[in-house]
């Protein structure tokens, strides 16, 4: 990588790979965009988990840049090991809608959304709610849930959990992300919700919320999924 072969091919964003111990010496103040992403070539290398930030920051860079070309800078590994190779199928299947048995996610460390223990069958059996709202105020890292900025994009496989033991009921897949004030709430997020209308929708929040986090301008964070597959001893792979 040269400063002349970036700018023969418009490379205007280098997403990079590598081990902690990497230095990178290319002319890498010509891009306008620079991720650099520490990745070891381990076994227990968290890849299924990093794949969501790294597809996620290419999509930011295309929904905003017209022109420039993507640069994917990686180590020169000859031959990956197996658990890379396990950890990027597995990551294509969730995203084909492939079935996936749930004891191929138990084993990796997924980021946890809690959910009231009312919302376990319509999420896993019915499958009637397929989004979850929050408020942007909530702490953004509990005991119950990791929420978003370091953790979650859309992509993102995460595990739902409930009750105080943080029993897992389910394994969903992130399918969007919205910030958006309270009162921008549509019908189609309460039918997201399993919910006939937006009023059942609002006075679901006020189970959750007292009266003074809910007013007008109060910024929510809606999570839109899909399951992938219920938890074991909750039903079979979706």
């Amino acid at each position: 990588m040269n400063a002349s072969g970036l700018k023969a091919k418009n490379i205007t964003m280098v997403l990079t790979l590598l081990s902690v111990y990497d230095t990178i010496s290319s002319p890498l103040h010509q891009v306008q965009h620079h991720v650099r992403v520490d990745l070891e070539d381990d076994l227990d290398a968290p890849l299924f988990s990093q794949l969501p930030f790294l597809v996620d920051c290419i999509n930011q860079f295309l929904a905003n840049n017209d022109q420039g070309n993507i640069l994917v800078h990686c180590r020169p590994w000859v031959d990956p090991n197996p658990h890379f190779r396990q950890d990027l199928a597995l990551f294509h299947s969730v995203l084909s809608h492939s079935s996936v048995a749930s004891a191929d996610l138990a084993s990796r460390s997924l980021p946890q959304l809690h959910f009231h223990s009312s919302f376990v069958h319509p999420i896993s059996v019915d499958q009637t709610k397929t989004l979850t709202i929050r408020l942007e105020s909530d702490p953004k890292h509990d005991d119950t849930t990791s929420l978003l900025a370091a953790s979650m994009f859309p992509f993102s496989t995460v595990v739902a959990v409930t009750n105080a033991t943080n029993t897992p009921f389910a394994y969903l897949f992130v399918t969007a992300i919205e910030h958006i004030n309270i009162q921008d709430l549509t019908l189609d997020h309460a039918n997201g919700e399993g919910l006939p209308t937006l009023a059942d929708l609002h006075a679901t929040l006020h189970r959750f919320y007292t009266p003074d986090k809910l007013e007008p301008g109060t910024r929510c964070l809606v999570l839109h999924f899909r399951l992938v597959a219920a938890a074991v001893g909750q039903g079979a792979s979706i």
